[in-house]
């Protein structure tokens, strides 16, 4: 998942926009806003900081803020904590479907790696098939490396 934002200066027919709510079972539930490794979830109204979430910040450019906890880092694109435990995602939890998987000597491969320098084939097949476009793969090194020191 990736949060994306789109521009346009074409003329929009009036639709049914509709103020921003939240599920009601969320009145009394807290398990986002606990879950949540940077704080970027509102208590008060259950709505996404979003240049505080996790998801946002890794796919960012540069060094992450100082504020980020270093153990906040969970995944190397994205993050999806509020949602993995969503009371009303529970029946989710077996839809997930396995994505791509590195080897031991695939990974060391991404920590080594020289940005202007092309990966292997079978890395490079492998990056392709995640998705991750090559712009960020400075990002994904960087995350990866923050990552594997949580790890160990």
């Amino acid at each position: 998942m990736r949060l994306l934002t789109y521009f346009s200066d074409l003329p929009c027919d009036e639709g049914p926009w509709f103020p921003v709510r939240r599920m009601e079972t969320c009145e009394k539930c807290k398990a986002c806003i606990t879950a949540c490794p940077t704080d970027a979830i509102e208590s008060n109204q259950h709505i996404v900081n979003t240049s505080k979430c996790l998801t946002f910040l890794n796919e960012f450019a540069g060094e992450f803020p100082d504020w980020v906890n270093k153990d906040a880092h969970n995944s190397i694109i994205g993050c999806m904590k509020c949602q993995d435990c969503c009371p009303k995602n529970a029946h989710n939890k077996n839809n997930i479907l396995k994505g791509v998987t590195f080897t031991e000597k695939e990974t060391l491969e991404l920590l080594i790696h020289e940005i202007d320098e092309p990966y292997t084939g079978s890395l490079k097949n492998k990056i392709k098939a995640t998705g991750i476009s090559s712009d960020m793969s400075k990002m994904l090194l960087r995350n990866l490396r923050v990552l594997l020191q949580n790890i160990s």
